[in-house]
């Protein structure tokens, strides 16, 4: 997965339990974050994490497309990411609402889709 892609979602992840939203859903592969992470999060940012897992991009994809789930974060691998764009699946980051923005590397804050 492309570097920009992880920084992007990152960002997003941290951005996921803000007031007034008290839960945030994940959807994501399978083992790929550990359950001391999410635990970790839910503690520090006091919401609760509902992790919905896939096994392939293909199931990402089909479920996302079928309606099967309302997500604030998606791990994508970047070669599906066209699709996503295309389709209309994806929310643009509100870049105001990044507080920690200036940390950011800007090459990951306009990836080439």
């Amino acid at each position: 997965m492309r570097r920009w892609v992880l920084g992007l979602l990152g960002a997003t992840f941290l951005l996921g339990c803000g007031a007034p939203k008290p839960e945030l859903h994940l959807f994501c592969w399978n083992d790929y974050l550990s359950q001391e992470v999410l635990d970790g999060f839910a503690r520090e940012h006091s919401c609760k994490v509902t992790l919905s897992l896939y096994e392939s991009s293909q199931d990402m994809l089909a479920k996302l497309l079928a309606g099967g789930g309302t997500y604030d974060v998606v791990f994508p691998s970047d070669d599906f990411m066209p699709a996503l764009v295309e389709k209309g699946l994806l929310q643009k980051l509100d870049m105001q609402k990044l507080g920690n923005r200036s940390n950011l590397d800007a090459r990951y804050l306009t990836p080439p889709l």
